[in-house]
């Protein structure tokens, strides 16, 4: 007879809340495109924001992907994160003093397990197969 691990951890992976990508200084537009498709990969929506305008080639394959854009200072995106608190903040170049407290900053990358993170949540679960040291058989 073989019996299973007394123990099992397993992870399992849930669509985040939406999520606005902010350009900021060291933006490049394969950062949008990489985060475009972990956005779609977790199942989320995508926002794209930026303090200044947006190049011509960014802004129309944004529209052409469903995205959408927003031009808006610091202090209104501060207070639109502040309204709705269940949203995610990427800003992949360098972000502003403005965010330190709700952003997930760091450079993006082409490998998919640490992309997709900022865009879903992890939940552990635990199943205990033994009681008093015997373990079940199912």
């Amino acid at each position: 007879m073989v019996l299973s691990e007394p123990e099992s951890n397993v992870f399992r992976y849930l669509s985040g809340p939406a999520s606005i990508l902010r350009v900021t200084p060291g933006f490049q537009n394969s950062d949008f495109l990489i985060s475009l498709i972990m956005a779609t990969t977790a199942g989320i929506f995508l926002t794209l924001s930026s303090a200044n305008s947006i190049s011509p080639d960014l802004q129309k394959m944004a529209m052409n992907l469903g995205v959408t854009v927003i031009i808006e200072s610091d202090e209104d995106l501060v207070s639109r994160l502040d309204q709705n608190p269940l949203t995610s903040l990427r800003t992949p170049g360098v972000p502003s003093v403005h965010f330190h407290s709700r952003n997930y900053h760091a450079p993006v990358t082409a490998h998919a397990r640490f992309e997709l993170l900022p865009y879903l949540y992890e939940q552990s679960l635990s199943e205990t197969k033994h009681r008093h040291g015997r373990i079940s058989e199912n």
